[in-house]
Formats: structure tokens, C-alpha cells, sequence
């Protein structure tokens, strides 16, 4: 069967129109790259001294002291933050010889964040699983009962309990703002050895620099 030929001058054309089109979707597509170039997967931050943005975390996984520490930067009203935190888990499995610290790092345009992050961050043990389970699974309005829920219990549990929770975000919103903490779900990885700081962008980032710390 043979291949038709162009023959008309409307078929040529289409032809050449079609291949001026697609020349000029892939120059404005180079031009936006070159415009908004992605991301290093891994950059070197700065902090002010050695296990500063382990300040008022909370020990999620691992023993303390260890020469590799994982940070992650979350708020429970980001979806993606629940996805990395399991991505993060399964990663260190492999590794028990790092230890992961969690920090509660409210975005101000979410509703429930910061009281959730205040609520978190003053449980512990099973009542943190318990609640982090409900934190994580709820949305919008369905967050007002968790909240007020949890807020009562440590009301009666523990007196006073407020200043202290308040202390601990304000800390946390403190370091943000100090290493340039982008929002969440950010990871970090410092060297305890050094005090070095790098941000991972993803979890294959996260792999690659806890491989280069081991080796």
C-alpha cells in the first residue's frame, strides 16, 4: 500500500503551518524554563549554630544524639505533608542510625493550623498518635470538633497548658524564618557532626545526601 503524496498547495499548507506552530510552542517552552528554572534538589542553609532548627522539635523517630538528624517542616492542614511524613518513615527504616524530628510549622492561611500544631506539640505518647490520627484524616469544618476536643482534655490534664504550646510555635515560626524555611512540607538534613544544613527537595534528595553523610 502506497504512501499518498501531497499534491495540493491547501495540503502543504496545513503542513507547514502545523510545523510553525509546534517551532513556537517549543521556544516558549524553552523561554519559560530558562525563565523559571526548577530548583536544586538539594541547598546548603545556614543556621545560627549547630541543632538550631531542632529547637522545641518533637523526636518522631530514632535515638537521640545521632550523627544524622532529619527535619521536617509540616502543618496538618497540608495534604502533602502526610504523604512525605510516610515517605520520610519508610526511608529511615533502612537507616536506624538517624533520628527524625518533627516540626509543627502552621501555614497562617490555614484555618486550624496553628492550634493544631499547639495541641500536637503538648501530647504525647499514645494520645499524640490518636490525635494526629484524627488531625491528619479531617478537613474544614470537621477540624472544629478535633480542636476544641483535644483542647479540653489538656485543659484538664494539664492546667495552664497554653503558654507553653504558644512558646513552642512561636519557636518554631522563629527558625522558619531565620534558615528561609519555604512553607511544608520541607525537609532538612543536618550533619550533627558539623552543624551543617541542607534543604532536600523530595525524597530521592533526601536518600542521595543521607548516602553522601554515610559514606
Amino acid at each position: 500500500m502506497g504512501v499518498r503524496l501531497l499534491t495540493s498547495k491547501v495540503e502543504w499548507g496545513v503542513m507547514i503551518a502545523a510545523i510553525g506552530i509546534l517551532a513556537v510552542v517549543y521556544v516558549v517552552r524553552l523561554r519559560a524554563n530558562a525563565a523559571h528554572p526548577q530548583p536544586p534538589l538539594i541547598v546548603e542553609l545556614k543556621q545560627p549554630r549547630p541543632g538550631f532548627v531542632l529547637d522545641g522539635a518533637t523526636l518522631a523517630s530514632g535515638p537521640q544524639g545521632t550523627p544524622v538528624r532529619i527535619v521536617e517542616f509540616f502543618d496538618y492542614e497540608c495534604p502533602p505533608c502526610r504523604n512525605v511524613r510516610m515517605s520520610v518513615l519508610d526511608t529511615i527504616r533502612h537507616h536506624p542510625k538517624i533520628s527524625f524530628f518533627a516540626q509543627r510549622y502552621p501555614i497562617k492561611s490555614h484555618k486550624h493550623a496553628k492550634s493544631l500544631a499547639e495541641i500536637g506539640g503538648s501530647l504525647t505518647g499514645s494520645d499524640l498518635v490518636q490525635f494526629e490520627a484524627a488531625a491528619w484524616t479531617h478537613t474544614g469544618d470537621e477540624l472544629d470538633h478535633v480542636v476544641k476536643t483535644w483542647q479540653a482534655k489538656l485543659a484538664k490534664e494539664k492546667p495552664g497548658w497554653e503558654k507553653a504550646a504558644l512558646q513552642r510555635v512561636s519557636t518554631t515560626q522563629k527558625i522558619g524564618d531565620t534558615c528561609g524555611i519555604p512553607g511544608t512540607p520541607t525537609l532538612l538534613v543536618e550533619d550533627g557532626r558539623t552543624g551543617r544544613l541542607w534543604q532536600c527537595n523530595g525524597t530521592d534528595a533526601l536518600e542521595k545526601k543521607i548516602a553522601q553523610l554515610q559514606s
